[in-house]
């Protein structure tokens, strides 16, 4: 009983994952047959963080990995490819999770050692 709960977490973070689509917390229960507090609790514990602080990881990682892999395209459209509401919302998950706004967290990024040898996120797909 306990493999099939981890189970449907892990489920559950792989359709976060994967998803182009923004999932309700609604559906994510749903999908993993339990109602939306066990699924916050559950998800808690195997994870480490709620349904939703994970989404808002994912989300800033897509933007993040679509900026250094395409530094010509503007933030907006970044903002809107990661299923943030708007541009504002975009720097608001950059100074939560960096204390920076998204230009000064990637001119830090830019002068980054791997970037100077060359590395970035088309190097490695």
């Amino acid at each position: 009983k306990q493999q099939k709960s981890r189970l449907l977490i892990d489920d559950a973070c792989m359709l976060l994952l994967n998803s182009a689509d923004k999932i309700n917390l609604q559906q994510l229960a749903r999908h993993s047959c339990l109602s939306t507090k066990q699924l916050e609790r559950k998800f808690k514990e195997r994870t480490g963080v709620n349904p939703k602080l994970f989404e808002r990881i994912i989300r800033f990682d897509r933007a993040f990995r679509l900026k250094n892999s395409n530094p010509q395209m503007d933030w907006l459209r970044i903002a809107v490819e990661c299923n943030c509401h708007d541009y504002q919302h975009l720097v608001k998950e950059y100074k939560d999770f960096t204390g920076l706004s998204p230009n000064a967290f990637h001119e830090i990024e830019n002068n980054a050692p791997e970037r100077k040898f060359g590395l970035s996120e088309g190097y490695y797909s």
